[in-house]
This record gives C-alpha cells, structure tokens and sequence, in this order.
C-alpha cells in the first residue's frame, strides 16, 4: 500500500534529490528520513510546504494513492473526531466497524478514550487495561508535535505517571507557535492537563498552565479552553463563580469537557 513516505521517497528519487534537499529546511533531514521509513508522521502543513519548494503539485504526489488509503484517513479523522468531542455514541459505533476491529491500536485508542469519558481507564475489563498499557509506547508516537501526536497525548495521557506527563507537556510548550489547525487542539492537551493537576491537588503547577491557556489567542475556536481555565481557576481559589459555569457548560451540553473527580 502506498504511504506518504514511500510517496515522498519514490519522488525523491525521481527528482534525484538527497534527503537534505528535499526536506528543504522544513524539516530537520534526519526526522525526514525516518518519515520515508513511516517511522514517524509528518504534518499536513509542513507535507505541503516540502512539495511547494521543491515544485511538486499536490495532484502529482497523491495521485498514486489508492482509494484504500483515502478511506483510511477519513476513518481517522471520524476517529479523531469522535474522541475529542468525547462522543461516546459515535465511539461505540465506531468500534462497531469491521476496520476498526481488524486495526487493534484503533480499536485501543477508541476503548481508552470511552473509558476516560466513564470515568478512567480502571473501569476497563483488567485483560484489557494490560493490552493498553503493554501498547502505553505505540500509541504515542513522541517526536515532533503536530496535530496527531498532540491528539495521540491528549487520549494517552492517562498511561502515564505524573513525572512523565510533566516532562511531556515541557516538550510541547517548548514549540512557540501553532497553526490555525493546531492551536485549539494544543489548548485542549493544557486543559486536560490542568484539569489532572487539579484533581492530584497540584495547584501550583495548574495555575501556570491556566496563565498559559488564558494567554492565547481570542479567537472563537478558543473560548471553551478560556472558559475551563477560568473555572479551575475558580476551583483552586474556591470561587463560588465555578457553579454558574458549571451550570452554563451543562446547558450548552459542554459539561463532558469538565474533567474534575473532586
């Protein structure tokens, strides 16, 4: 089956170009070469700005991909979707599929999800919980942060102990600058983030995120991030205005997004 790495090889050596002029300088040329070995993902963003300056057309490099791999990445994005609207009716049909069944880290990452949602990953059978956590290093793909590897952090967070989530999160505010595309799903990591800070009573360390979170963009595709940074906010100083947003979200049906256990 043809993938974006074997695509962007194939063409490499068409144009024949070394692996450091074809990254272009979009990409370090050594994280380049392990994306032709689909041992990594490269972003949309940074896929299209590599064709761009080396001249090739989007027609030109997708054009031998078979409709096998289109209905792939539809599905993930369905996938994606589902989980990060915490949609637990989509997820149960999507885990319904026969796809999804044959694809055993969809079918972990749909299942982790849905336990998140029903109250974390202890209210799956036990032989389950082991397969998760046996498969903790594949369904997190760390390396450069894109919309996949955040979304990958955001649903794996709970595998982790709370050293290893800090030290993952110090790696993704290092980047400074997000895409459109990216941003909101950048200030959802923070928010789960800070919502598991506030249940473990590390009120410290929530309160830089919720500056960080505050801190971003207006923008509209935002203003649920603000809202939640403000209502733990309001958890940690005991702020009675914490109700009324809680009683807001529920009204609007966004009170999935409350991760709170306290």
């Amino acid at each position: 089956m043809t993938t974006i790495g074997k695509e962007l090889k194939k063409i490499r050596l068409t144009y024949g170009l070394t692996q450091r002029e074809m990254s272009a300088d979009v990409l370090d040329p050594t994280y380049y070469g392990i994306i032709e070995r689909d041992d990594r993902r490269i972003s949309i963003k940074d896929l299209l700005e590599i064709l761009n300056r080396n001249g090739i057309s989007i027609y030109e490099f997708f054009s031998d991909f078979d409709k096998k791999a289109v209905k792939q990445y539809r599905l993930k994005n369905r996938i994606q979707m589902a989980c990060l609207t915490r949609d637990k009716a989509k997820i149960d049909n999507l885990l319904k599929l026969d796809e999804i069944k044959a694809n055993e880290l969809q079918t972990l990452q749909l299942n982790l999800v849905k336990a998140e949602i029903s109250g974390g990953v202890n209210t799956l059978p036990k032989r389950l919980q082991n397969k998760i956590y046996s498969k903790r290093n594949k369904l997190l793909h760390i390396g450069e942060w894109n919309r996949d590897t955040l979304w990958e952090l955001l649903i794996t967070m709970p595998l982790f102990d709370q050293e290893e989530v800090a030290s993952l999160i110090a790696s993704v505010l290092e980047r400074e600058t997000w895409d459109n595309l990216t941003i909101e799903l950048f200030a959802e990591v923070l928010a789960a983030y800070t919502a598991r800070l506030y249940n473990e009573g590390n009120f410290a360390e929530a309160k830089k995120i919720i500056k960080i979170i505050k801190q971003l963009p207006t923008k509209p595709t935002l203003m649920l991030y603000k809202v939640l940074a403000i209502y733990y906010s309001d958890l940690i100083d005991k702020n009675s205005r914490s109700n009324k947003i809680t009683c807001l979200l529920k009204s609007i049906k966004y009170s999935k997004f409350l991760r709170t256990s306290k």
